[in-house]
Formats: structure tokens, C-alpha cells, sequence
């Protein structure tokens, strides 16, 4: 809980949030249905496949991929209307072959 309200802390006063505290909430969320959002390796041919982010049960098998984390964390409500993410660095591909 410490580490998570530390994340919470860390949210910038402009309403900027880093990507990775949205893939936490996420993950909470997903953890209820037995999945995790997970991202993927830069080895080139896995992002191809799956795109940045996809989606996995716990006995392994792909739940689905080339998410957007944004659409999803609305989708599942663990986002607020006056946040934004903060962007580190470019996104490889997210569209879906």
C-alpha cells in the first residue's frame, strides 16, 4: 500500500500521470479476472506480433493484443477525465496487423 500511495504521490499537480502508475491501476483491476497487462520486450518481432502492450491469463495464454492503455484504463474506469499521461520515449506500434 506505502509503494502504491507513493505512485499516487508522485502524480504531477497538472494532472500528469506517468504510464506506468495507469498499467498499475490496470493490472488491479484485471488481477479480479485472472489477467495481467503486460508489455512487451523490445525484441522486435514480439512487438510486431503483440504490439506495446497485450493482454495475458495466468495460465499464459494471450487474452488479447496491440492495447492501448489509455482506451483501456477508460474503458475500465480506473481513469479520471482531468488526467493525462506523461509520454517517455515513442511508441513502437499499437496498430493491429
Amino acid at each position: 500500500m506505502a509503494a502504491e500511495r507513493g505512485h499516487e504521490m508522485a502524480k504531477k499537480k497538472n494532472g500528469v500521470v506517468p504510464l506506468r502508475l495507469v498499467v498499475q491501476r490496470i493490472n488491479r483491476k484485471l488481477a479480479a479476472k485472472g489477467q495481467i497487462l503486460i508489455k512487451a520486450t523490445l525484441w522486435m518481432r514480439m512487438v510486431l506480433h503483440f504490439g506495446d502492450y497485450y493482454i495475458l491469463d495466468l495460465n499464459g495464454k494471450v487474452m488479447d493484443t496491440h492495447i492501448d492503455p489509455e482506451k483501456l484504463a477508460r474503458k475500465l474506469r480506473v481513469w479520471k477525465e482531468e488526467e493525462e499521461v506523461e509520454r517517455v520515449g515513442k511508441r513502437l506500434t499499437n496498430r493491429r496487423p
